[in-house]
């Protein structure tokens, strides 16, 4: 009565097995209707015999004979045949779902002539019925969609979307396998492709701050097979919408705020600074602020400071404006969405009150609530200096940003201007926020200081207000000793002691402004730049920009000291190139975030963070700018080439200011005018750049590359760019067949009676002519300079020597072995040894006279015939060596009576300066 037969077993003889049909085909069935009630429905086992004897209307007959006896009213029969049987030659049945066999059935046939005197009046015969199995496709059982939120940074998540399968109905035994055919979306949603783990969950990472839809079609696939139409696999497409959640918006605010009265309409641009409505995509928002001021404060009422706005309605009439201030609506100061502070104040009125400043962005409808103090006094103020440094010979263009620099009315200004305890030649007030001053030669810092006076208080003026003559703005004021200030008032305030007829000025009378500039004007050196050195072998040392000379011991203007201050900026990875390229510092190198700490007066410091700076960033002193959004590589070198900044690298494109990315290779421009990048026709296409070198007309390439100059030749590890009259237009050349065997670490052009090309790296032949680590192109030829035992990490050339710097402890020249400690003088065609130096060496440059070193070294050698140390690193004898960090100073004083090199020293700051990767002139 229940056969199971697993459809794996070899075929069966079905003729010794009793079968019931019902196993395999659908049973006849008919329905009754009495009484117009609804239908019942009842099985019919077998219907062959009275279908057989009288057909279907026979079988009717019966059946409403059999089951219509209690009906009171007309009863009928539907008749459903299903079970197989016989009319008029043809065999009829239906199959149940899902169900496949061979069947043995046996089919009589009987004639009307009955079997008298031994006739036979019927026959059988039996036919095998096979019913063929077909494949069903698998059955993935899951959601059609699952809705993600946005993420901030790169993570795993793991979703259970493939643990109910079906290979198929009734196929319990089949294996099935499951693989993602395809991941389509308008844009990319994941950091990698979603993976199916081996539990059945699916793995997916998704990019930050990245929003849409995404479908992810899975094929299942079962063992079945596709005979007699069957159909072994199936697609179930699952729909990821990745929605937006908004974040708490976050901005700086100073505690404190002091303006200037009588000065019109005052607006503070970056007021509010860190303005940061969310993360992501929510950095297109913009932030809406609303502010207030109180009416009482502690019982007290608050002085009006501002200029009450007229009645914002027709009913509210001057006069009631002018007897009830409060009644009407007032022009409280406001701030917009880039955090630019406007407001007016009253004239005449000076004192603090509170200002509340409610924010949010635009995503959300709850306000954030800051309170600041407001203090109006009557100055004009200086807000900051750009840049903060410059160089000690002085001449460089200096910005004085602040307010309240060009009166308003009636009055007419005049401005007097100091740099430390110097006047330099000119400057221009450009506009009532921004002076422009040419600097005078110094060194270390210099507070910045500016006085205006009026025409009123020339002598046989008006000096109606002698108050205003007093008018000063002192930015950067904080080192000035007392002998620093006495000396100021007697050159500043002659113009004030004649309006008030008195030979006396108290050193409180003169008013200076609260917000000063957040940090001094330096005159240095140069710039250096590196990575930290790791103190916690768990935690990366992050990357670290100094300069020199330390302001605080500066030296001379002649000879500034070796020291080295820290700059208050921190990257998150080393610092691999620096370039000061108009007054700005430009920073390059393995980061992607940095911190800043900014000083908003003498007590108070905050850090402001930057990410997602793309390896190059740009420092004025005050802020960190981003280059656009950076490159999706290292940079290793910047140079100024014919007006525009040339960035090259491990990168294959840039990230322009509109977030598009260019394909650029290793090698990219920025156009400072436009802020953004621009590609070089014809660069490498691939590959490493390490070194850049430019001239008037031309940009020397070096690093690990290779590629077809515009005249098909072949060009390796080192290039040649010769402008058409632009950056942007001219053709690639070779270098004499390039260098084989290495790569290009530094390369120097030196302009003498011809010019020469240095080259060093770790390369072992140049051209055809073997010349290991060093080598030099004058005419188009190279010509070898000998063989180091490691790497040339840097060149630089003075008083017609060339410096080396690198990982190497000898070299040999033409059959002479001279024995080295990674520095070595190349002059006159032969090389010198010098003093030694503790470590490998990273970075030379030559400035004002003086060469300096830069690498990973502790120790700087002093000349000595005790020493027995094999090289300076393993000197152990205090008295044999000066303590380094990492860096070291060479002039040409110290060169001419060979003298050692001097350490730079970094006053307790060794843990921050680890290897000194590069140095740049300022």
């Amino acid at each position: 009565a229940d056969i199971q037969v697993l459809e794996s077993f070899p075929a069966m003889d079905f003729r010794s097995i009793q079968l019931g049909l019902d196993d395999f085909f659908t049973p006849s069935s008919f329905s009754l209707t009495c009484n117009k009630l609804t239908p019942k429905l009842f099985p019919l086992p077998d219907v062959s015999e009275v279908y057989r004897a009288g057909g279907v209307a026979a079988l009717e007959d019966r059946l409403i004979a059999q089951y219509c006896q209690t009906c009171s009213e007309a009863c009928t029969v539907a008749l459903n045949v299903n079970a197989p049987f016989l009319s008029s030659g043809c065999l009829s049945f239906l199959v149940l779902p899902d169900r496949h066999a061979v069947l043995n059935i046996t089919i009589e046939m009987r004639d009307s002539g009955g079997v008298s005197r031994g006739g036979v009046d019927s026959t059988r015969r039996s036919l095998i019925l096979r019913i063929l199995k077909t494949n069903s496709a698998p059955i993935l059982f899951t959601r059609s969609n699952l809705s993600l939120l946005e993420v901030s940074s790169s993570f795993y998540q793991y979703f259970p979307l493939l643990q109910n399968i079906s290979a198929g109905v009734n196929e319990p035994t089949q294996q099935v396998t499951v693989e993602i055919a395809q991941v389509s979306s308008q844009s990319p949603l994941f950091q990698e492709p979603p993976q199916i783990m081996g539990d059945g969950l699916l793995r997916v990472m998704l990019l930050p701050f990245r929003t849409g839809t995404a479908m992810v079609d899975f094929l299942l696939r079962d063992n079945g097979g596709t005979d007699n139409g069957g159909k072994n696999s199936s697609i179930t497409s699952v729909f990821f919408y990745v929605v937006a959640t908004n974040t708490n918006p976050f901005s700086n605010f100073p505690t404190s705020l002091m303006v200037s009265e009588n000065a019109g309409l005052v607006q503070i641009h970056r007021f509010v600074q860190s303005l940061i409505p969310g993360t992501g995509g929510e950095l297109w928002q913009k932030l809406i602020f609303n502010t207030s001021l109180p009416f009482m404060s502690e019982n007290l009422v608050v002085p009006i400071l501002f200029d009450q706005q007229t009645c914002s309605s027709s009913s509210c009439i001057s006069q009631i404006c002018a007897s009830s201030p409060l009644s009407c609506s007032s022009q409280f100061p406001s701030i917009d969405w880039n955090g630019t502070l406007t407001m007016r104040s009253k004239f005449n009125a000076h004192g603090s009150t509170k200002l509340l400043v409610q924010f949010r962005d635009e995503g959300t409808s709850s306000w954030s609530l800051r309170q600041l103090d407001l203090h109006v006094v009557p100055i004009p103020r200086v807000f900051s200096v750009v840049p903060c440094f410059g160089p000690i010979a002085g001449g460089s263009s200096l910005t004085v940003r602040g307010q309240f620099f060009e009166a308003s009315g009636r009055r007419s200004m005049k401005s007097e201007i100091a740099i430390g305890l110097s006047f330099p030649p000119s400057h221009v007030v450009q506009s009532d926020t921004e002076i422009v001053a040419t600097t005078s030669p110094g060194v270390g810092s210099a507070s910045v200081v500016v006085k205006f006076s009026n025409d009123e208080c020339n002598p046989g003026g008006n000096a109606s207000n002698p108050n205003f003559c007093r008018a000063t703005a002192l930015g950067n004021f904080a080192n000035f000793t007392q002998e620093n200030m006495a000396v100021f008032h007697n050159q500043f305030l002659h113009d004030a002691r004649r309006a008030e007829n008195s030979s006396v000025v108290d050193v409180q009378d003169l008013q200076v402004a609260a917000i000063p500039s957040s940090s001094m004007y330096r005159q240095i050196n140069l710039i250096m730049g590196g990575t930290s050195r790791i103190v916690n072998p768990t935690t990366s040392g992050g990357g670290f920009v100094a300069m020199s000379p330390d302001f605080e011991n500066p030296g001379t203007l002649e000879l500034p000291s070796a020291t080295v201050k820290l700059l208050p900026l921190k990257f998150s990875h080393t610092a691999l190139a620096a370039k000061v390229f108009r007054g700005q510092l430009y920073i390059g190198g393995s980061f992607e975030s940095a911190e800043l700490n900014v000083s908003m007066s003498s007590s108070t410091v905050y850090k402001d963070t930057f990410t997602m700076l793309g390896m190059i960033a740009r420092y004025d002193g005050n802020f960190l700018y981003k280059l656009g959004h950076g490159m999706n590589g290292v940079v290793y070198a910047i140079e100024d080439f014919m007006g525009m900044l040339v960035v090259g690298g491990s990168f294959t494109s840039f990230h322009s200011a509109v977030r598009d990315q260019n394909n650029s290779g290793p090698l990219a421009l920025w156009d400072h005018s436009a802020g953004d990048w621009l590609t070089i026709p014809g660069s490498p296409p691939l590959g490493v750049v390490l070194c850049l070198g430019a001239t008037n007309s031309s940009l020397f390439v070096g690093g690990s590359f290779t590629f077809q100059s515009s005249d098909g030749k072949r060009i390796q590890q080192i290039a040649r760019f010769d402008s058409s009259g632009s950056p942007l237009l001219g053709t690639w050349n070779s270098l004499k067949d390039g260098l084989q065997g290495g790569d290009v670490y530094t390369l120097a052009v030196v302009q003498e009676a011809e010019e020469k090309v240095y080259v060093g790296g770790s390369f072992k032949s140049a051209g055809p002519l073997p010349a290991r680590s060093i080598a030099y192109m004058l005419r188009d030829e190279w010509y070898p300079m000998g063989d180091f035992d490691g790497s040339v990490h840097a060149l630089a050339p003075m008083g017609g020597e060339v410096f080396v710097g690198g990982s190497f402890t000898s070299v040999n020249w033409r059959g002479v072995v001279l024995y080295l400690d990674n520095l070595a003088r190349w002059r006159d065609g032969s090389w010198l040894s010098v003093p030694g130096i503790g470590g490998a060496v990273f970075s030379l440059s030559t400035i004002r006279g003086c060469l300096y070193i830069g690498g990973d070294f502790r120790k700087v050698c002093l000349p000595s015939q005790t020493r027995t140390a094999k090289t300076c690193q393993d000197e152990s004898s205090p008295s044999n060596y000066q303590p380094a960090c990492s860096s070291a100073r060479w002039c040409l004083a110290s060169l001419l009576s060979n003298r050692s090199a001097e350490a730079m020293s970094c006053a307790g700051q060794e843990d921050r300066v680890g290897q000194v990767r590069v140095i740049a002139e300022v």
